[in-house]
């Protein structure tokens, strides 16, 4: 079963008015209970508009202890970071589009790949203004310096060396990728997702994107006894990535052999939970899960 609908004016703070939006979509889905093993919420955003946060915490606060994950994508054409999004025949703009999708039989898992790992040091996100996604201050000292100090580079060639070593948030055991999109003439850093103060920021290496991928659809063939199904959603810049490393047939080739048949979207952004990311691959997997519990 799906049912879904549209999120519209996300650029102004939609959880205000589209709370009953969103439980009326799920209301729609005839089931007596909804988890995270059967159900799922597949948001798409258009980018370009910075609103992602705005949109999940719409959606985090509408499914408040309900156990259904959300997981997505913003995307629009290659050439041009803006888009608008589409539900049945209706264009939207400064709108999102959400679907509740539920497994009358079998269970749906979701999977977030990172190819960087932590380089070590661990900072605190001392100053930062979550709205418009800038970062100020690390460890009380400025946030371009004390980057500029750790990967051995002027201020002039901080941008291009965070296009290979980028920052990534720590939550417990999870980590969040940042892309940088620009570095201020106030030595201040704005980023593709919003980085809160109080928060854990590492500096990124590549790791080995193979090994990497084969834990990724080992740990899914361990779970899923078959699959019907998946989708991908993967990030633009890591698209390009693997386009320059010669890399993107082998991703295409091996994803077709260990999930069947799947459907796939390059995205610039991506979102798990209530989290925005870059640099990411998310799968929603359909299909019949082993007997032992995840």
């Amino acid at each position: 079963q799906v049912s879904a609908d549209v999120i519209r004016e996300i650029t102004r703070h939609p959880n205000r008015i589209y709370r009953d939006v969103v439980l009326d979509a799920l209301e729609s889905i005839q089931a007596p209970v909804l988890t995270s093993r059967d159900t799922c919420c597949f948001v798409l955003n258009p980018a370009g508009t910075a609103s992602e946060e705005l949109v999940l915490d719409t959606l985090d606060r509408a499914l408040a202890g309900r156990d259904i994950p959300v997981a997505g994508g913003s995307a629009s054409a290659e050439e041009c970071v803006s888009g608008e999004v589409s539900l049945n025949g209706s264009v939207f703009s400064n709108s999102s589009v959400f679907a509740f999708i539920h497994m009358e039989r079998g269970h749906i898992g979701i999977y977030q790949e990172n190819i960087f790992r932590p380089m070590g040091r661990i900072y605190e996100v001392t100053r930062a203004d979550a709205p418009t996604r800038t970062l100020y201050e690390l460890a009380g000292r400025p946030a371009a310096a004390v980057l500029c100090e750790a990967l051995q580079v002027e201020e002039g060639k901080l941008a291009e060396a965070l296009a290979l070593q980028h920052c990534g948030r720590l939550l417990g055991d999870s980590l969040y990728i940042d892309e940088v999109e620009r570095i201020n003439p106030d030595h201040s850093i704005t980023a593709y997702c919003r980085i809160l103060p109080g928060s854990r920021l590492t500096l990124l290496e590549l790791d080995d994107p193979l090994q990497v991928r084969q834990n990724t659809l080992q740990r899914i063939q361990a779970e899923f006894h078959s699959l019907d199904f998946s989708i991908m959603v993967h990030c633009f810049s890591r698209t390009q990535l693997f386009l320059r490393q010669g890399g993107m047939d082998g991703l295409t080739r091996d994803l077709a052999a260990g999930l069947g048949p799947y459907i796939g979207l390059t995205s610039h952004g991506e979102q798990m939970g209530d989290f925005q990311v870059n640099m990411t691959m998310l799968l929603l997997c359909f299909g019949d899960t082993c007997s032992v519990e995840r």
